[in-house]
């Protein structure tokens, strides 16, 4: 028996990151981004019958991980360009290397509609924002490690 794929939006993806990074939540690597990305998914998936990002999600030592937008996030910490969609994520995502795990935060210079995400989309990001935003990355492992 075969599950339901949902085609991957890199651009819907990218404005739900966007969206995220906006909302200043703490400690905002790449590891927290694809943690609350995967709850947002979740979340809209159970409530609204699709995900957001119709990202793949394999469980990893860590808990579930949605693959595209780990190897994106990856290559651009990396400084990694050879991708056009990095270059995409870079012109409105900032990284900060200082720390032992890179965080992002959006460009002063960034322009963003959110055109692609749907009321409910921006429903769901939100709610998981305040349920878990807060949360160390601990916290989420533990919370997601079953989930997949």
């Amino acid at each position: 028996m075969g599950g339901v794929d949902f085609p991957f939006d890199f651009e819907k993806a990218l404005e739900a990151v966007v969206y995220l990074a906006a909302k200043d939540i703490p400690a905002f690597d790449k590891y927290k981004i694809c943690k609350l990305l995967f709850l947002a998914d979740k979340y809209h998936l159970v409530r609204f019958g699709r995900p957001i990002t119709g990202d793949r999600y394999f469980a990893l030592p860590h808990g579930p991980v949605p693959t595209a937008i780990l190897k994106l996030l990856a290559k651009a910490v990396d400084g990694k360009t050879d991708d056009t969609r990095v270059d995409t994520l870079l012109e409105v995502l900032a990284i900060d290397r200082s720390p032992l795990y890179p965080r992002f935060s959006v460009k002063d210079s960034a322009q963003m509609t959110y055109e692609r995400l749907s009321k409910s989309d921006r429903e769901a990001l939100d709610e998981i924002v305040t349920r878990f935003g807060a949360k160390t990355f601990d916290e989420l492992k533990v919370l997601t490690h079953g989930m997949v």
